[in-house]
């Protein structure tokens, strides 16, 4: 699927001049060359790692100049790697050794802190003894040469640009987060009290704290489980965007915030700022239920005098939540404090309603509320107690609110479903309208805040709903209101579910359900996953026409013509499992060969007799012959032997790891706890100094917040700490999911060198190396870095002069920069990224093109992108405080093609 997004990523494979600028990479990432680290490891090193650093410099040198002698015998065919003995020390132990030097006084970078990180003390760059890694995934935003690629991202970086886009991924602190307990809390009250709590610290101008909480998130399967949130940040921002999705969700978030998409079935991040109108976005579809309902836990003044004591309830039951329920619909409460009166009010028009919510007063709480006529058509039902008042105010604080700024209370969302159940059938009861000629279940309200809980607590039977804000009349005033609808098939999950106790409401929803309401496939798909059904059909040897016979629009969907139904998405894998079972079979059913079953089974797996005559190097009339006249000496020889080669395909299909892993794709994604949402709005907005929030999530690294999937910031403190052993293993699997390469990133890569060695150490698979740096490291670090890094993807962001230091607190950057270029261009292959930056043209897109035209050569390949945002402090700087004009992207264009260039991209 990843060559639909990025096509140019295939037709890359046939564009002479980055081939021939990235030769032995594209070599290496065919598996045709070895990438340079395994040569690495076959090189002896003989020179006692006892010596002083200096002797084991010169050894380096020396080795570094026989690593490339090896490695060109090896690309011409003189040597083979996998004849060359493993030595006892290779020249990659001796890289490994130095670095371990180098660590005891850091100087990996420009700055050379000389800070003995092994004893864990921290340098500019804030690294420690041990790698924390931020996000490890198949990233599809790189050179299309690179893509897919293997990113393992790194926190810790040895500059400080004011622009930084990778600093913090934040929400508005009106966003609702899900937490474990079923609640939904804003992230603001979230952070704020965190940070009360102690242990907050400022990080570069972002405050943080460790903390500890359970949260909801999305596992690798697709379902909705509980992880640890363990840190707390927030930051001010300066521009924000609001996604708004078709079924009325919205989020805002800093630009470069991760959501997720389906990609070839993989459940993907893509920051904000990518999203476009008609791209899909994952939010929640179902909830998990809690394990039990709270407790009540209230400290109730008793009243004085002749009050009527209550009864105080010591867990929550299904009357006391459709009397909570009442009440957030159709209740208020009357306050004369002076006089002693607190009166809890319903008011109805319903006798039914006003029946139940009678029951629920007498069975919970002992009491028996007054029923007075009311304005003609409704009745009141009036409770006089200052100890239920008192009891309200602890156990269900926003029903003693104006409707607007209601909601459901915090410990009704904490409650099992049945609970649930029952306090939404009271609230549906009193608010919803049920429209048998549209066909939905709607309800209304001044509080937005309120119908995006009841959307969250609708999940927890997996009833969809759609939330968008109207107009409603009301008199001589227009107001705005918020509606919540429920439509399609999720109308029979509400009845079956929840349902109304009005007998006015139940009848029209019983007539609503016998109209047969017929789901809105066009809501509920799954996208971009036409190119995993084309290959996991062709590797199960069907025909569209095969799986057409159960499923008529099935070549509508393979074609990538229309984004697939989950219906038909289950009813496709189905089909897919049966034919593998199908398939499991045959071999079975040839225990016995015949000639004739022999012919079911080939024409069942669509093997032709030409191919089986091709497999065997035999004629196939012969096969013809020997079918024909079966008595013959060696018929049954060569029956047993294409049953033979039949069985072996069947092996190969059964033993597919490509197949059997796509499939699970398919499965999971139409079992998920995921909804695919439509992006239908993405609105920039400005603000000055707003607060933005953001929580770490231990084991997955995204959490739940307004229902969005979204990913937590990368640049938080401490990250995942990783062993070598684990990044060699993570570097394997990215490899063998089909990357082309491992792109060793950040932050910056720089600071954790001698654990990337140490990693590589113990990497089987033949995978090239792509180095993502700033290119502000030593000149140490460029040696290192010889006869291991197979691509070096370079930024060059400043000229000559005073830039560098002002924006990104980077001294002698153009000096720094024009070495390490050197070093890659003869140590390696190079992709150099040039970032244009407004009113940067002539300071330094200029030289710096100039340069690489002239010293590198005008076939360097170079990436001029345009993908400059103001982010982070960008607004300190004042050219910074905006995206690029067309004008200044055609200027940067124009320069590229008068200094020369011949092989760069934009």
């Amino acid at each position: 699927m990843w060559a639909l997004w990025r096509p140019d990523a295939v037709a890359v494979l046939k564009d002479e001049k980055a081939r021939a600028s990235l030769a032995r990479y594209f070599s290496a990432m065919q598996d045709e060359r070895p990438a340079k680290f395994l040569i690495a490891k076959k090189l002896p090193a003989d020179v006692s790692f006892d010596e002083p650093l200096d002797e084991l410099w010169l050894a380096h040198d020396e080795l570094t100049e026989r690593f490339y002698e090896l490695e060109k015998e090896i690309d011409v065919g003189l040597k083979d790697l996998d004849y060359l003995e493993e030595p006892k020390n290779s020249y990659l132990d001796l890289k490994i050794e130095i670095a371990k030097r180098m660590m005891e006084s850091c100087r990996f970078c420009v700055r050379r802190c000389n800070v003995n990180r092994l004893a864990g003390k921290l340098g500019y760059c804030r690294c420690g003894s041990q790698i924390a890694v931020s996000t490890i995934f198949e990233h599809l935003g790189e050179e299309p040469e690179l893509v897919p690629s293997g990113t393992i991202f790194t926190l810790g970086c040895t500059m400080r640009c004011k622009h930084c886009q990778n600093w913090s991924i934040c929400l508005t602190g009106d966003s609702l987060i899900s937490l474990a307990d079923g609640s939904l809390v804003k992230i603001s009250n979230v952070v704020n009290s965190g940070m009360r709590k102690g242990g907050m610290k400022e990080i570069d101008e972002i405050l943080c704290a460790t903390f500890n909480l359970e949260v909801l998130t999305v596992d690798s399967q697709g379902k909705v489980v509980a992880d640890k949130c363990n840190g707390l940040s927030k930051r001010k921002a300066r521009l924000l965007l609001e996604i708004t999705t078709r079924t009325g969700r919205k989020i805002t978030v800093t630009p470069n915030h991760l959501l997720y998409t389906c990609s070839n079935g993989v459940i993907s991040p893509v920051a904000a700022d990518r999203l476009k109108r008609g791209d899909f976005v994952a939010v929640v579809r179902r909830l998990p239920d809690v394990k039990d309902s709270p407790e009540i836990e209230v400290e109730l003044i008793r009243g004085k005098g002749n009050a009527h004591h209550i009864t105080v309830p010591k867990m929550f039951s299904p009357e006391l939540c459709r009397f909570l329920g009442y009440l957030l619909g159709d209740g208020h409460v009357h306050v004369k404090r002076e006089r002693g009166i607190y009166s809890i009010v319903f008011t109805n028009k319903d006798q039914t309603l006003l029946n139940d919510y009678y029951d629920c007063c007498q069975k919970v709480f002992s009491l028996m509320p007054t029923i007075k006529r009311y304005d003609g058509t409704s009745n009141r039902a009036i409770i006089r107690s200052v100890e239920l008042f008192r009891l309200l105010s602890q156990l269900a604080p926003p029903l003693l609110k104006y409707s607007k700024f209601r909601e459901v209370p915090r410990k009704i969302m904490q409650c099992k479903r049945e609970m649930i159940a029952s306090f939404l059938r009271a609230f549906f009861d009193c608010e919803a309208t049920v429209h048998p000629k549209s066909r939905e279940v709607d309800l209304h309200s001044s509080s937005q805040k309120l119908l995006q809980q009841v959307q969250f607590l609708l999940c927890r039977f997996g009833i969809m709903s759609q939330l968008h804000s109207v107009v409603r009349n009301r008199g001589m005033h227009i107001k705005r209101a918020y509606k919540l609808s429920i439509t399609g098939e999720n109308i029979h999950h509400y009845g079956t579910y929840i349902g109304f106790t009005s007998l006015e409401k139940s009848e029209k929803l019983e007539k609503l359900l016998r109209m047969n309401i017929k789901g809105r496939p066009h809501l509920d798909v799954i996208p971009n996953v036409s190119d995993l059904l084309k290959d996991i059909r062709r590797r199960l040897r069907l025909s569209q026409r095969d799986v057409r016979r159960s499923i008529k629009d099935y070549g509508f969907f393979e074609e990538g013509h229309g984004d697939i139904p989950v219906f038909r998405m289950k009813q496709i894998v189905s089909i897919f499992e049966s034919r593998l079972k199908e398939i499991q079979s045959l071999s079975q059913q040839l225990q016995k060969p015949k000639w004739s079953e022999l012919t079911r089974v080939r024409k069942v797996l669509r093997v032709s007799e030409q191919k089986v005559a091709d497999a065997l190097g035999v004629s196939r009339r012969l096969i013809g012959y020997y079918k024909y006249y079966q008595n013959k000496p060696n018929s049954k020889n060569l029956l047993n032997k294409i049953v033979a080669v039949i069985n072996n395909l069947c092996l190969q299909i059964l033993s597919d790891k490509t197949l059997i892993e796509n499939l699970s794709k398919l499965r999971m994604l139409a079992d998920s706890d995921i909804f695919w949402d439509k992006v239908v709005k993405v609105k920039p907005l400005k603000r000055k100094g707003q607060w933005v929030y953001d929580i770490r999530v231990e084991g997955t690294q995204r959490f739940i917040a307004n229902t969005f999937l979204v990913h937590n910031s990368q640049w938080y403190e401490h990250g995942e700490i990783y062993s070598p052993e684990q990044l060699a293993r993570a570097v394997e699997r990215l490899r063998m999911g089909g990357c082309r390469n491992v792109n060793l990133v950040g932050g910056e890569p720089t600071p954790w060198l001698q654990l990337w060695l140490e990693a590589f150490k113990h990497v089987s698979v033949n995978v090239p190396i792509v180095w993502n740096s700033n290119s502000y490291y030593s000149e140490e670090t460029a040696n290192l870095l010889a006869g291991f890094v197979d691509v070096y993807l370079l930024d060059f962001k400043y000229g000559p002069g005073g830039c560098a230091e002002r924006i990104s607190e980077a001294p002698k950057y153009w000096e720094v920069c024009i070495r390490n270029h050197l070093y890659a261009k003869r140590y390696g292959e190079l992709i150099i990224r040039v970032l244009v930056l407004p009113e940067h043209l002539e300071c330094c897109v200029k030289p710096i093109l100039s340069w690489i035209s002239k010293d590198l050569g005008p076939l360097t390949r170079t990436n001029v992108m345009f993908q400059y945002r103001p982010e982070w402090r960008a607004y300190e700087v004042p050219e910074l405080r905006r995206r690029l004009t067309r004008a200044e992207m055609e200027r940067a264009i124009q320069i590229a093609r008068e200094v020369g260039l011949m092989n760069f991209i934009t």
